[in-house]
């Protein structure tokens, strides 16, 4: 077969309604596939910290146990 004869077969394969039908849902189906494949979730958004509620106060001391009164470690705010 020369090209000749080969250009009318051809031109009517590519342009039949069924071929380019079968053809975009190749192609659909190829990005579909390629979407899968190279998909990447996106990282997940920290979590924004609560400032620390404060630390319940300390023990009391020996000598508050025994009903004397309990000694101050802090310094008391001058005004």
């Amino acid at each position: 077969m020369s090209i000749s004869e080969v250009m009318p077969v051809a031109l009517a394969v590519i342009t039949d309604f069924k071929v380019i039908i079968a053809f975009v849902v190749v192609l659909m189906f190829w990005a579909f596939i390629s979407f899968v494949l190279y998909y990447k979730k996106r990282p997940p958004k920290p979590k924004v910290k609560k400032p620390a509620v404060a630390a319940a106060p300390a023990a009391p001391a020996e000598g508050a146990a025994e009903g004397g009164e309990a000694v101050a470690t802090e310094a008391a705010p001058e005004e």
